[in-house]
């Protein structure tokens, strides 16, 4: 999906989803290659301590860049980072909506409001961002 919807837009949005652990990253990632030779990549989560299995699945997709890439861990405010035009892959917009909803103690609306500001600012960047979500409907269920 492109979002220009006046002149002053610039992004360029592709949406990728698909269930846990479908390769949705990996593909972004290939993806984000065939625009540039230097892309970002940027982390939305948050890493406990005590979550083991977790930090296995970070140092595996932070394995899976090389060189070209510039990494960035960034929970909230993706718009405040200098960008400066480049391709972006944000891995994962379940994980950066779920940093909202904790940072405003499970208000829905504040959080959605936070989250929808973030999207205005960054659809008004020249950038190429590829988005990356789960789909919860296509991977396992917690029983909670």
């Amino acid at each position: 999906m492109d979002i220009n919807n006046s002149a002053d837009q610039k992004a360029s949005i592709t949406f990728i989803t698909g269930g846990a652990r479908s390769g949705k990253s990996s593909y972004a990632q290939k993806e984000a290659l065939v625009l540039t030779n230097n892309p970002v990549y940027i982390a939305t989560a948050k890493v406990y301590e005590n979550d083991h299995e977790f930090k296995d699945r970070v140092l595996r997709h932070q394995s899976d860049r090389d060189e070209r890439w510039t990494s960035i861990e960034e929970q909230f405010y993706i718009h405040k980072l200098q960008l400066n035009s480049r391709t972006v892959v944000i891995d994962c917009v379940t994980l950066w909506l779920t940093n909202f909803f904790s940072l405003f103690k499970y208000d829905v609306q504040q959080s959605l409001d936070a989250f929808k500001q973030e999207m205005d600012a960054i659809s008004k960047t020249s950038n190429h961002f590829f988005i990356i979500s789960n789909e919860i409907g296509m991977g396992v269920h917690a029983e909670t």
